[in-house]
């Protein structure tokens, strides 16, 4: 199981193992999150967290120079999108068209 932990608030959060099932837009992501009960988007801090705790570490098996959607903020509706540039020197977070395409990597609150 992939797990990141919040260093300030020690919150585990469990990171799916394999991306969604293909690139797509902000609002096929938010769709697809929705169908998968329990499981969310991540925010721009865990998607951070993701990089340097799981990515930078070899696990995970993220695509490397590439972005993932994310939010803002938590939120059951994500209204901010957020995107996160995966790569080895700590990652990106910026926001991003929200008709362009990008991975999805779900979370959940353990």
């Amino acid at each position: 199981m992939l797990v990141i932990i919040n260093a300030i608030t020690r919150k585990r959060i469990q990171v799916a193992e394999n991306d969604l099932e293909r690139k797509m837009n902000w609002n096929g992501a938010i769709i697809r999150a929705k169908e998968l009960e329990g499981w969310r988007l991540p925010t721009d801090k865990e998607l951070k967290q993701m990089n340097n705790q799981l990515h930078e570490k070899g696990k995970g098996n993220f695509k490397n120079d590439d972005y993932y959607w994310g939010c803002e903020k938590e939120s059951e509706f994500c209204d901010y999108r957020r995107i996160f540039y995966f790569d080895n020197s700590g990652g990106v977070g910026t926001y991003r068209n929200m008709w362009m395409s990008s991975y999805v990597r779900l979370v959940r609150d353990l």
